[in-house]
């Protein structure tokens, strides 16, 4: 199958029109999930502006690839012809989809990539961009000079491993950034606490924790218990329950999305390939920026927009997007 990162579609173009008694599912990460409600509200926005389908917004009732899997297997309905899924484990919801293509239902996946065999789009962020500007963010927290630590998971996933490719080889031009350890926490926010609490303990003028995603800081108490004073902290996120960390120095700095249009791209491609099939897949990777105490604010605002309004045509905040 080809592939094309955002072909030229317009979101302001006439989708083609399904069947009327056919619906199109959207189909969350679980409740609690902090991308959710800003790709329902862009999802909602396109149907409601399009009118061509009958569209069903599904959130399981927790962040679990179980419950996905659950919530993915119950969709038997013959009329469901399409289905946005925000997936959270693409390996273990890969046969209750593989089994949903089977059927005909048109798959579109969103933040974490579904085997290309099995969708007919993606909409997301480019996993490597994330490495390099999670290494810009360390160099300029420190000056250039430091000793740090690196948090991943498995380097074979198919989204935390390329950040961290991306990770190592750009601090690999900035000699002054010494690499102490990289260590895994299997993606597991108890495991990750407690190996940077371990770590933490061994290194007490350690300079900075750099993490390719927040695990620690999921279901998480104070992060003094595993993120000694003075030591800077560099992740992923940015999302509402990283403000207050971000607000008072915790975060040092946070890799963020421009995730107001995640929605809107993802139901435009699953609604074009149910109208006009191709053999390319379509693939949108949203704008990435640097998310820090001093333009916090203007993130927020940002925040508001795609949950509240239409940001797809606004100039807010394009100054600070990285294309």
């Amino acid at each position: 199958m080809g592939c094309k990162e955002d072909t030229g579609l317009d979101p302001t173009a006439t989708a083609p029109a399904a069947p009327p008694s056919s619906y199109v599912a959207v189909v969350g990460a679980g409740r609690g999930d902090p991308f959710w409600p800003i790709i329902q509200a862009s999802a909602v926005r396109y149907a409601e502006d399009k009118k061509t389908v009958e569209v069903r917004y599904l959130n399981p009732h927790l962040v679990s690839p179980q419950a996905q899997i659950d919530m993915l297997e119950s969709l038997s309905d013959p009329r469901m012809r399409g289905l946005c899924v925000q997936i959270i484990d693409s390996e273990a919801v890969r046969p209750a989809l593989e089994k949903l293509a089977r059927r005909g239902v048109v798959v579109v996946s969103m933040i974490q990539p579904a085997p290309e065999s099995i969708r007919v789009g993606h909409v997301g962020f480019d996993q490597f961009a994330i490495g390099r500007l999670l290494a810009e963010a360390t160099v300029e927290a420190l000056g250039g000079q430091g000793d740090i630590m690196i948090l991943h998971a498995d380097p074979q996933h198919p989204v935390f491993g390329p950040r961290l490719t991306a990770l190592n080889e750009a601090l690999q031009l900035h000699p002054g950034i010494h690499v102490l350890s990289r260590v895994s926490g299997q993606g597991n926010p108890r495991d990750s606490r407690r190996v940077m609490a371990d770590l933490s303990a061994r290194y007490p003028r350690l300079s900075a924790w750099v993490m390719v995603d927040d695990w620690p800081l999921r279901d998480a108490g104070p992060t003094d218990s595993f993120l000694n004073p003075g030591c800077r902290l560099i992740t992923f996120g940015g999302t509402p329950s990283h403000w207050p960390l971000i607000e008072d120095g915790t975060i040092t700095a946070a890799v963020a999305a421009h995730g107001g249009d995640l929605g809107t791209y993802a139901l435009m491609y699953c609604l074009t390939a149910l109208g006009t099939p191709t053999l390319f897949e379509t693939v949108y990777h949203a704008p990435l920026r640097i998310v820090r105490a001093a333009n916090l604010e203007e993130y927020k605002r940002d925040w508001h927009y795609w949950l509240e309004g239409d940001f797809l045509h606004s100039n807010a905040g394009v100054s600070s997007l990285v294309k």
